[in-house]
């Protein structure tokens, strides 16, 4: 991120006001395109859209799933990463950059300002009505997050090369069983 640098941004799921506050400290402008659903901080939405420097439009669709980064006319980034803490931070995600001498650059500009002229503005308005959605439904998304706690009780099993800070490591025991269970299967899918 460079000082006073166009930023687009079109991401189906956000919460990570920091990244933006950061933009806006290099005084950069921003224009910013997310889904509306609970996995988007209405909240944090709210509060990057009275930040200067900050323009947002949004879908409503279950299909509108880019996650793509264009800075100014260097370099995009696509790939799997929203704009949410886990995304930027933790989650095991895959990114990939496009310099802007490569002829790509020049679609996902376009792709990007197709996506701005079709999609609404987000008003204050809006914004309220959605809070208010958002609200509604709050206990059943926390209800979703338990599931996801509640399966890994079961087995934890996590892509290896991810190091989150305080994580349990798993026993030998637990390690060897799970190994066993591997060479297992594939044994018996070779008969």
């Amino acid at each position: 991120m460079k000082e006073n640098e166009d930023i687009y941004i079109a991401t189906a799921f956000f919460s990570d006001i920091d990244f933006i506050k950061k933009a806006i400290d290099k005084n950069c402008n921003i224009k910013l395109i997310v889904r509306i659903s609970l996995a988007t901080s209405m909240q944090r939405l709210k509060e990057i859209s009275e930040m200067n420097n900050v323009n947002i439009r949004f879908f409503t669709s279950n299909k509108f799933h880019p996650k793509l980064y264009i800075f100014g006319n260097s370099i995009a980034f696509i790939g799997s990463s929203n704009l949410t803490q886990s995304g930027l931070k933790s989650n095991q995600e895959i990114n990939i950059s496009i310099e802007s001498e490569n002829t790509i650059f020049d679609d996902l500009q376009s792709l990007f300002d197709e996506y701005w002229e079709q999609a609404e503005v987000l008003d204050n308005n809006y914004i309220q009505k959605f809070i208010e959605i958002e609200e509604k439904y709050y206990d059943i998304y926390r209800n979703l997050n338990n599931y996801q706690n509640d399966i890994k009780e079961i087995k934890e099993c996590e892509f290896e090369n991810i190091t989150i800070v305080g994580k349990k490591k798993q026993s030998k025991e637990a390690t060897f069983i799970s190994d066993f269970k591997k060479k297992y299967q594939l044994f018996f899918k070779q008969l």
